[in-house]
């Protein structure tokens, strides 16, 4: 059994006086499996917000199901064990951290010696045990998102997720909730976030889907989607220049780019048909080679391909 199931999910709105719907969701159907972490990705409006949304039970999709523990999310037994984070949450920010912590728990239901452990616990897991008699109205943005991942986690989810946990935080605050989640990721939780920070869902995630107007276009484990579209992959070589470097030999072999580097040495990018050839020329005028290195795509790459073929088939 899957942690959480989405099958064919379609959502739409009608906007003012314009009769014809707006189609946001066109069909969504997603697995994540338990313990893994799963990268939503997509441009702003392609649909992921509404599609947590939907997992959450704030809103109903038209049509299809949504379930957590092979329950359908509309029955609250489901949500007992999701935390969630919104992008842009709303604090009371008159409560201290533990005010808010122990607010947040009452809701859920947390008996009260069992929920000033966890308010201690979750503090110091987001490091935040300095600022737990502060107001919220003090905390900067990043001690906002890591006091909203506290909340998320004070009733011991299965489930956690997050909707642009890492967007709009200065480098400080971006590491620290990394860090965090990457601790998360090794305690076995299961998480999915919405995200548009390639870097971050490559180190973070285990599986990704990538959604453009309103549809689902690249689903799977990240090491087997990057090798799997990384066909036309490039191959780095760097080579020491000497009396025998000829750039004219580099560009007989329609190399993709030569970069200088200090050290009198050259990087050159070229495609994988025509390594072995540059190769054997290098060898032939005794020009050293340093390194051959195999690039393939990054998930920026892969997700920026995607997305531009799909808007071509568009």
């Amino acid at each position: 059994m899957f942690m959480l199931e989405l099958d064919s999910i379609t959502k739409s709105y009608k906007r003012g006086f314009i009769p014809k719907p707006i189609h946001v969701l066109k069909g969504i159907s997603l697995t994540v499996n338990r313990g893994e972490v799963c990268g939503y990705l997509g441009p702003n409006g392609a649909g992921k917000t509404t599609t947590l949304k939907i997992i959450m039970n704030f809103i109903s999709p038209d049509s299809g199901k949504a379930l957590i523990n092979g329950i359908d999310v509309a029955r609250p037994e489901a949500r007992v064990s999701v935390g969630f984070l919104p992008e842009e949450p709303y604090y009371y920010h008159y409560l201290t951290g533990m005010e808010f912590l122990d607010y947040c728990g009452r809701l859920c239901g947390i008996p009260h010696p069992k929920r000033q452990e966890r308010i201690v616990y979750f503090l110091e897991r987001v490091s935040l045990t300095d600022a737990r008699e502060k107001r919220l109205s003090e905390y900067s943005r990043g001690m906002l998102q890591r006091i909203g991942i506290a909340q998320a986690l004070i009733n011991s989810p299965e489930l956690l997720i997050l909707d642009e946990p890492l967007s709009g935080l200065d480098p400080e605050g971006r590491r620290d909730i990394l860090n965090i989640l990457l601790e998360l990721k090794k305690s076995g939780i299961t998480i999915l976030f919405s995200s548009h920070l390639l870097a971050d869902a490559e180190l973070l995630c285990d599986s990704i889907s990538i959604i453009n107007h309103g549809r689902i276009i690249l689903s799977g484990k990240v090491r087997d989607v990057l090798v799997q579209e990384s066909s036309s992959s490039k191959i780095e070589v760097t080579l020491s220049s000497s009396k025998n470097f000829d750039r004219q030999i580099i560009q007989n072999f329609n190399a993709i780019e030569v970069i200088p580097l200090p050290e009198h040495k050259y990087r050159i990018i070229t495609n994988e048909k025509d390594i072995n050839p540059l190769l054997g020329t290098l060898i032939s005028a005794e020009i050293a080679i340093v390194s051959v290195i195999q690039k393939s795509l990054t998930l920026e790459e892969l997700y920026l391909k995607t997305l531009s073929d799909d808007d071509t088939r568009n």
